[in-house]
């Protein structure tokens, strides 16, 4: 077995591979494994036909990237084209059928972490298998949850710090936007003001600068910018001082390392304009200037 196909392997479980007498696939495929999640992109290069196997323990989000993908979710087959995703358990899933320019993302999801996410939305732990409805969606954009969470799990390393918290933000993402058996039993307070907080200041603790305006991470949490100032507020502050202290972590990180930009390239690269702002802004988080936690940066 090549490395291509053990990785294969890994994204798609066990599974058999038939394609056209003559015909020899060019598998590429780009994997990262963390303890709760696996994600990868593949793609065959030819029209290919992949037979799931049992047994199948994570659930599937299956997302196309390029080309064509016919999926046979339970009993039903339904065509995915590019920038549509499809939910499926570990029973659901069961075979693929690939155009010759497919490209295609699965990511696969220990069930222990989608149940510890769907759990809170209930009134009573979740028991037995989720099973998604046969419903493909279409992606908004590069800054859908579901697209920029697997883009960092890709680029980044399984132990990273922020690597739960992306595995989280798109888990709820799936739990709430892909309809399955228990989403009509959802509680009226699951959207209460402590948990949009919470979900919030986890996008915003993963990816600060995502967006150009706080409307973005009103739009990602599916509420209006009225209502999530609203619920910062009765948390005790206010969105946007929220991410400030956010980003000003990030400029003392860059600050406190050897080899770092200077102070005003540092805030600058943080998303702070106004020189005299950021300073009072660093001293009232740190009680210090910036320029000090620069000159420890350098004496390492």
């Amino acid at each position: 077995m090549t490395e291509e196909e053990r990785d294969a392997a890994r994204v798609l479980g066990p599974h058999l591979v038939r394609v056209a007498r003559g015909t020899t696939p060019r598998l590429r495929v780009a994997a990262v494994a963390t303890p709760r999640m696996v994600v990868g992109t593949v793609a065959y290069g030819c029209e290919v036909a992949i037979d799931l196997q049992a047994p199948q323990e994570d659930y599937f989000v299956v997302t196309v990237l390029s080309g064509r993908l016919v999926c046979r979710h339970g009993d039903r087959w339904l065509e995915l084209r590019r920038g549509e995703v499809l939910a499926a358990s570990p029973v659901q899933l069961r075979a693929l059928r690939c155009s010759p320019g497919c490209l295609f993302r699965i990511i696969r999801i220990r069930p222990d972490l989608l149940l510890a996410r769907l759990a809170p939305l209930l009134a009573f732990p979740p028991e037995g298998l989720v099973s998604f409805r046969p419903l493909v969606r279409t992606l908004r954009s590069a800054s859908d949850p579901l697209v920029r969470s697997a883009q960092r799990l890709l680029m980044g390393r399984p132990d990273d710090r922020l690597t739960r918290y992306v595995e989280e933000v798109l888990v709820d993402w799936l739990v709430r936007a892909q309809p399955h058996q228990f989403s009509s039993r959802f509680r009226r307070e699951a959207r209460d003001v402590a948990e949009l907080v919470a979900f919030v200041r986890v996008l915003m603790d993963s990816d600060p600068f995502g967006g150009r305006s706080m409307s973005h991470y009103a739009q990602l949490a599916g509420v209006s910018l009225a209502e999530l100032t609203a619920a910062f507020q009765e948390e005790g502050c206010l969105p946007h001082e929220y991410l400030r202290a956010v980003r000003l972590d990030c400029v003392q990180r860059l600050l406190a390392r050897a080899g770092q930009p200077s102070v005003r390239a540092a805030a600058e690269q943080c998303g702070f304009r106004d020189n005299a702002l950021f300073n009072k802004w660093y001293y009232q988080r740190f009680g210090e200037w910036p320029w000090q936690t620069a000159r420890r940066g350098r004496a390492r």
